[in-house]
């Protein structure tokens, strides 16, 4: 069996009395693209500043290509063979597209101060082969053309690509890639795809990949590994991954609608639904006409600021802000709270719909009647515990139920 690129073993650090990260054990091989998924707080950022050297491992090993890498500081790392990207974009913002590529070259270029200052001819040599590998390499991630520009003027997405370049540029043999595709639109993530699967083809490099759009998971990587509370709780194919009880609520894709609504006031109706597809915005287009669709005012309205909204109005933003995630299970936090009754009937008509249309909904809410009314089981709640619970319906007239919020 060939030598794995990357070797983690029981791999684990520990921050006060709260271990992070715990008995982590990963493979990859050569031009391989596993995928690191789990919750935000699973531990994922951290097995890759781990992998890096950014934090040193209170237990276990790592290695590349053989070799131990627990103790080496970061640029040796680096210089190893390990480059990653950010999940916040880390790139040098006022200087421009080729000089963020070849600050990752400085280690290759052996030319003296000397030579740098009298600008000899070995220093023009190792500049112009330093400048053509950039180019090139600005050629693979889409950007070519823009050398010259400052770094902090391209669009987001091309900022991302950037980032990848210049990781490039460090010869690595295993690429660390933190939400790569967060806060691209669907276009710009295609676009990502190709070129993650040709730099894997073409410079034989293994990647790494922490991505919360699980449509993107599940179409590049070969295998996957969850995390949650810093400890791996499953691994294997994605058709294994999507199977797995284990995962299952990972990987279900829950929205919230929480209590008192809590859109954003100083954004547009429009920008709140684009922020419900943050996570997932693959085909968001389609999605936002069903939500107009389905709440005519907020498409009357999409220009409007959402804070000047009537109360209705933004628990149809919150819903239809919900909606955006294509989520398969709904939380909705007492979605009648503060609206006129005939306000109430509309929403609660709109949940109904929404579950129609095979959406699971957990409802909490103190208006009893109506949401037994519309409810198929039910649980009553009492200082933290289930005091009765079955068919709504049953619920419905259940005495104790009447007597305790029924009011009869």
């Amino acid at each position: 069996m060939a030598q794995p690129v990357l070797k983690c073993q029981h791999l684990g650090i520990q921050f006060g009395g709260l271990k992070a990260v715990d008995d982590f054990n990963m493979e990859i091989g050569e031009s391989e693209l596993v995928g690191l998924i789990g919750p935000n707080g699973a531990g994922k950022t951290t097995v890759f500043n781990l992998i890096t050297g950014v934090y040193k491992p209170t237990e276990g090993s790592l290695y590349l290509n053989g070799e131990r890498m627990n103790g080496k500081k970061t640029h040796q790392i680096v210089h190893a063979g390990i480059a990653r990207t950010f999940q916040n974009i880390r790139l040098f913002k006022k200087m421009t597209v080729i000089e963020n590529v070849k600050a990752a070259m400085l280690e290759e270029l052996t030319y003296n101060m000397p030579q740098a200052i009298f600008r000899t001819k070995a220093y023009w040599q190792q500049e112009a082969a330093a400048t053509a590998r950039a180019k090139e390499l600005l050629q693979v991630v889409h950007l070519s053309g823009k050398e010259d520009l400052e770094a902090d003027n391209l669009p987001y997405g091309e900022q991302r690509r950037l980032e990848i370049a210049r990781a490039l540029a460090t010869n690595m043999k295993l690429l660390l890639l933190d939400e790569p595709a967060a806060g691209m639109n669907p276009t710009e993530t295609e676009e990502l795809l190709e070129i993650i699967d040709y730099i894997r083809s073409e410079f034989k490099v293994s990647v790494l990949l922490i991505e919360h759009d699980m449509s993107l998971v599940m179409k590049i990587c070969e295998r996957i590994q969850v995390l949650d509370f810093g400890t791996t709780i499953a691994s294997g194919t994605p058709a294994e991954i999507a199977n797995d009880p284990h995962v299952i609520i990972i990987t279900y894709k829950l929205a919230h609608v929480p209590e008192g609504r809590h859109i954003f006031p100083q954004m547009t109706v429009e920008e709140n639904l684009e922020m419900g597809a943050y996570a997932d915005p693959a085909g968001m287009e389609e999605t936002m006409k069903d939500v107009y669709k389905r709440f005519p005012r907020l498409e009357e309205r999409r220009r409007q600021l959402a804070g000047t909204l009537s109360g209705g109005e933004q628990q149809m933003l919150a819903v239809g802000r919900a909606l955006m995630a294509k989520p398969k299970m709904i939380l909705m936090d007492e979605p009648s709270m503060g609206l006129s009754p005939l306000l109430v009937k509309e929403i609660f008509a709109i949940i109904q719909e929404v579950n129609k249309q095979g959406i699971t909904i957990l409802l909490v809410e103190q208006n009893a009647k109506m949401a037994l009314a519309i409810s198929d089981r039910a649980y009553v709640l009492e200082t933290g515990n289930i005091s009765i619970e079955g068919n709504a319906a049953d619920l419905l007239n259940d005495p104790r139920v009447k007597k305790a919020y029924l009011g009869q």
